[in-house]
This record gives C-alpha cells, sequence and structure tokens, in this order.
C-alpha cells in the first residue's frame, strides 16, 4: 500500500502533468524526469543513462521542471488550492522529488468550494434577527427566544402574555460579528474566483441550500438549516453551549458560553463556536458551516480559517500525517472574552478539539 506521502506525490505528479505547460513532446524529458523521480532520486547522470540522453540535456530539464513546478504552485489557482506542492531538492548529488505543505493553505482549505466549469455557486447563508418595534417607547427589542423567518403575525409563535405580542415584529438588525464573517468569506471565495451569492435565511429554501455549495453562519435560534446540518456529529451546538458526544480524554461534556450580566466579569469568560465541513446533501456539493451563539465568536473563527499561519498550524497540530483536508471534520474553537468597561474584547480563537468521519460520519483517529 502506498504511503500518504506518495499518494500525495502521485496526485500532485497527475495534476502538474495534465494541467502545467509541461511539454509533452519527445524532445523534452520533463515529464519523464518527474516519473522517475517520483520512484526514488537519482543523479543526472542516472537520469541521463535511464532515459538515453546528454547529461547537459538533464540539467536543462531538471531546471525548467523546478521553473514550471514553481510557476504551477504559486501561481496557478489550482496549484494554489492544494495542500502540497512538488519540490525537486538536490542532496548529497541526487535530485529528490519531494511533497512539501503548500504555501497557500487558505486555498487549500477554501478550494472545496471551487468547481472548475465557474457556473456553481456557493451560497453564503446567516439569519437576520427577529426584532420587535415598540412606538410607544421608540424603541427596538429583541427577544432571544423569538425566532423566526416571517414577520407575519399568524406564523409568530409568541407565548400567550408574553410582551411581543403588543409589538411590531420587524427586520432590519444584524449581528456585527454575523456580517463581518459574511464579508470576509465572499471576500476571500471572490479573490479565489469561485462565485459567490449572499442569502440571508428567509431569501432561500431548504432545497436550494441542500442542493448547493454552502456557508452556513448563525446558530441554531436563529438559522433555521444549522440543525440538520450538525445532526450525528460529536460537537453539537445548542441554544447555550456545545455539546460533545462521548468526549475523549481532556474534553468536557459541555462547553457553556459566557452570558452577558449586568456585573462585569472579574476575569476572562469564553465563548465557543463550531466548524464543520461536509459533503451536501446533494453529491459533489460542499457545506463549510461556522456556528456559535456569540456572532463576535463566529467572526473570530472565520478570521482564523482565512489566516495562512493559523490553518498552517491546525494542519500541523490536527491532521496527523493526512495528505489532504479530510472531506468531513469538525474544530471546536475556544474564544476568550475579556471583561472591558466599553465592550467585551474578544481574543483571538483557538482550536480545543477536533473530530474527523469516515463516509459513515463515524469519527476516525
Amino acid at each position: 500500500m502506498p504511503t500518504d506521502a506518495e499518494t500525495t506525490i502521485q496526485t500532485l505528479y497527475q495534476i502538474v502533468t495534465e494541467h502545467s505547460r509541461l511539454p509533452s513532446g519527445k524532445g523534452a524529458p520533463e515529464r519523464s524526469i518527474l516519473f522517475c523521480l517520483l520512484k526514488e532520486p537519482a543523479t543526472v547522470g542516472q537520469l541521463a543513462k535511464l532515459l538515453k540522453r546528454d547529461p547537459s540535456n538533464i540539467r536543462t530539464a531538471i531546471h525548467r521542471l523546478r521553473v514550471h513546478l514553481g510557476e504551477f504552485f504559486k501561481k496557478d489557482p489550482r496549484g494554489r488550492r492544494c495542500v502540497h506542492a512538488l519540490e525537486i531538492h538536490t542532496e548529497t548529488k541526487k535530485y529528490e522529488l519531494r511533497a512539501v505543505l503548500n504555501a497557500f493553505p487558505v486555498e487549500s482549505f477554501w478550494g472545496a468550494h471551487y468547481h472548475q466549469d465557474g457556473v456553481n455557486k456557493t451560497l453564503i447563508v446567516w439569519a437576520e434577527p427577529l426584532v420587535f418595534f415598540d412606538p410607544t417607547q421608540n424603541a427596538v427589542i429583541r427577544y432571544r427566544e423569538i425566532n423566526s423567518d416571517s414577520i407575519d403575525p399568524k406564523k409568530l409563535e409568541i407565548p400567550e402574555g408574553h410582551p411581543a405580542s403588543l409589538l411590531v415584529p420587524a427586520f432590519g438588525y444584524q449581528s456585527s460579528g454575523d456580517i463581518a464573517a459574511v464579508y470576509c468569506v465572499e471576500r476571500l471565495l471572490s479573490e479565489m474566483q469561485v462565485p459567490v451569492a449572499r442569502r440571508v435565511t428567509r431569501e432561500t429554501n431548504k432545497k436550494e441550500v441542500n442542493g448547493s455549495d454552502v456557508v452556513i453562519l448563525g446558530n441554531t435560534r436563529m438559522n433555521v438549516f444549522v440543525d440538520d446540518l450538525q445532526n450525528r456529529f460529536m460537537f453539537l451546538l445548542d441554544k447555550k453551549s456545545v455539546s460533545v458526544v462521548d468526549p475523549r480524554e481532556g474534553e468536557k461534556n459541555a462547553y457553556v458560553d459566557y452570558t452577558p450580566s449586568q456585573s462585569p466579569a472579574q476575569s476572562s469568560e469564553y465563548a465557543y463556536a463550531v466548524l464543520t465541513r461536509r459533503p451536501n446533501i446533494s453529491k459533489n456539493k460542499t457545506v463549510t458551516m461556522i456556528v456559535g451563539n456569540h456572532g463576535r465568536a463566529i467572526e473570530k473563527v472565520t478570521e482564523y480559517v482565512t489566516s495562512e499561519p493559523n490553518l498552517h498550524a491546525l494542519w500541523h497540530e490536527r491532521m496527523n500525517g493526512r495528505s489532504s483536508w479530510p472531506t468531513t471534520f469538525q474544530v471546536l474553537f475556544e474564544v476568550g472574552v475579556e471583561p472591558s468597561t466599553d465592550e467585551m474584547v474578544y481574543q483571538e480563537a483557538k482550536p480545543i478539539a477536533f473530530r474527523a468521519y469516515d463516509e459513515n460520519m463515524r469519527p476516525v483517529p
């Protein structure tokens, strides 16, 4: 059985030979050199003898091959989206083909949403909170337990005697953290030439979401798509915390979110968010979901997964020698919340737990 590294090199070799500008005629040995170095390191003399060519031509071909590989993995979008890049190293007078971690982890992470046809749009879906206008006080009030994608009073589930029943339902206010996350993802995907469309939940439906590449942002109270898409996973967002099914050593059963109060916190508190990557209901479509009960925590996780240093660190810490990002995985993030006299200050997101899953949604080591 080939190792992860060998599988990676074979995959990248196929990508390079199919899509790069490597010459394919009999007069140019670049493809042959790639094939030879894929098997084992070799000197110029060994390559020349194997390929039956002049050693000076082999040196020239190796130089050209290095240039082609560099351009492909640094400039071509297909190469930039690879988790690994191919490099030719020279040690003890031998040339060796190596798979090294690509310098563009953000593009390899988000490349799951890229399709070569450039037609399929990735939907960024978040929820607009329902608020209530009090005309007598000229005030807008938000009741977190009352949520809907409609302002039709007949469709609202308002408990009997609740003060909201006397007010006017409305939309018009957004979570600043959610909106920051929306624009961060949209800007990144647009730069990667991935077509994007923004949708609040009331502008879309289950059929469209299940049949598209989607980025889901929000929480279980407001975003109606979160519960279905997190079903069967180990990290589950609920209304006040993140629950962990079958916690591993050092993990908790639940991570409870910081709750604002009139008494300022005397020390750091924490908010939590879950990143989930999974296939969508429709084949060949991808879901990336960043959910949490604090919009600012969602924003901080979005910043994390659009940062090259952070994704490099996540790869080294959590991928356990894998050759690519798993098709299905979750990361639980912790975001410190520092007390302040003006407003709570949210710290950088920190990954604290990880799960990868097989094709049947079962966790794997």
